[in-house]
């Protein structure tokens, strides 16, 4: 994905760590992660024809990225394309040391790269900025509640659980049976244990990590319910859309979810209650 440098230069950041005294770009802004490429400029020319600004500087550390590279200059015609929003990390001579410039400030990157000989070409090492594959998560509640969608945008990884109630929405179904704690209702606090927080899914299934043995057997006869405890974005190659039903229990006819096999059912519940 192409950037404009006011856009890159919204999303990077700096991150200093005192302990270790170092400070490193990254992507500070939601949705967003680096990568680094590796890139090589041929000198036809004594400069390499990159365009650098500076950011920021506190006199040691700075954020200095791409403008832009030269028409028909030396870094125009690089191995692998130098794109607006880089940041420069390494630098070296082919056949040299590779020098690291992470976080320098303009003057000091420009330094660098001057001293560098220059009827050798040059190696660099580019931080890019990728907008990672989101999806756009929406809730939908029984309808006694009357009660409007929820919409959420979540990344891969990303817990259904725990992002759920980070932005203040409750999941659990005072109506739902546990398996943890004998014959009774409520709350297992995240621990797989119980079916309070389950989700039916209307759209997007394959979009979810994949069950463990527990899950799809404490869930066996509903095959579209996930926990949100256990479940989490899988990996995903574009956006997508994923529709989930909170306290599916309460909108279907269906019953409390329970465990057939006793055998099971004792290994994760304890006696089953007279």
């Amino acid at each position: 994905m192409a950037l404009t440098f006011e856009a890159a230069a919204g999303v990077w950041g700096l991150q200093r760590n005192r302990a270790e005294n170092s400070v490193k770009l990254i992507a500070n802004a939601f949705g967003w992660d680096t990568i680094e490429v590796c890139t090589r400029v041929e000198r036809k020319a004594p400069g390499l024809g990159i365009a650098l600004e500076e950011l920021g500087s506190d006199g040691e550390a700075g954020l200095v990225l791409v403008e832009s590279c030269l028409e028909g200059g030396n870094a125009a015609a690089a191995t692998k394309p130098i794109l607006t929003g880089d940041a420069i990390v390494a630098v070296g001579s082919v056949g040299g040391p590779s020098i690291a410039v992470e976080a320098f400030t303009y003057d000091d990157t420009v330094g660098v790269l001057a001293s560098l000989d220059p009827e050798k070409a040059v190696e660099l090492t580019l931080r890019r900025l990728v907008k990672l594959p989101r999806v756009s998560v929406t809730l939908q509640f029984p309808k006694d509640e009357e009660r409007e969608d929820e919409q959420l945008d979540l990344l891969p990884g990303m817990p259904l659980r725990r992002s759920i109630l980070s932005r203040g929405i409750k999941l659990n179904d005072p109506l739902a049976r546990r398996f943890d704690a004998g014959w009774g209702t409520g709350d297992c606090g995240g621990e797989g244990t119980c079916c309070t927080c389950a989700l039916e899914v209307a759209e997007g299934l394959d979009l979810l990590s994949e069950q463990s043995a527990q899950e799809r057997q404490m869930l066996k006869l509903h095959p579209t319910w996930r926990l949100a405890c256990k479940a989490s974005i899988g990996e995903l190659d574009a956006d997508s859309r994923l529709v989930l039903k909170v306290s599916p229990r309460q909108a279907t006819d269906s019953g409390p979810t329970v465990v057939e096999d006793d055998e099971n059912y004792d290994s994760m519940a304890g006696e089953r209650p007279e």
